[in-house]
């Protein structure tokens, strides 16, 4: 992180909490948690910029630092990545989503405040969105919370089969 702060005044920060990762790992294996992390990992290869750094923080948890940016930017490319993963085939019956927190640094010395900062949006849009204990599931009737199947794609060879509206190519895939 230091590094990126010498090159840059400010680092935009998105951190990404994997929702039901822990349930598709205890209700179909570690093999199926690990296709998840996949599947958002494909997603963030195809929509953040090429000179971002990606990576995984652990568990559930993915980063992002965009050099040179700030936290408009930041909400932009969390929204990339919310389409993304809302264009993704569910994984065993389980929709593909992911908690989004998004902040900037303010200067050199400050991206680990960024990072604290982006951690607790998370938390915050967690609570505003009021995510029950039941997870979404491809199969529920329309209008109910897993209904934002209709462009959905998966990513990846032997992730699901494209649907309209999104592309895949190799391990990259982009709603179109």
């Amino acid at each position: 992180m230091s590094r990126v702060e010498r090159r840059t005044g400010t680092v935009g920060v998105i951190m990404l909490d994997v929702d039901w990762l822990k349930v598709v790992n205890d209700d179909y294996g570690h093999e199926a948690g690990d296709r998840l992390l996949r599947v958002v990992a494909g997603v963030l290869d195809a929509v953040v910029p090429d000179d971002a750094t990606v990576c995984r923080l652990g568990g559930d948890e993915f980063g992002v630092l965009l050099v040179d940016s700030d936290l408009v930017e930041a909400d932009r490319v969390a929204g990339f990545i919310r389409a993304g993963l809302a264009a993704c085939a569910p994984v065993h019956d389980t929709v593909v989503s992911a908690s989004i927190g998004t902040a900037a640094s303010h200067g050199p010395g400050s991206v680990q405040a960024a990072l604290h900062d982006a951690d607790r949006d998370i938390y915050r849009h967690k609570a505003a969105r009021g995510r029950s204990r039941s997870r979404p599931r491809s199969h529920d009737p329309p209008g109910t919370s897993g209904d934002r199947r209709a462009n959905r794609c998966s990513v990846g060879s032997g992730y699901g089969v494209q649907q309209p509206g999104c592309s895949v190519e190799g391990d990259r895939a982009s709603a179109q």
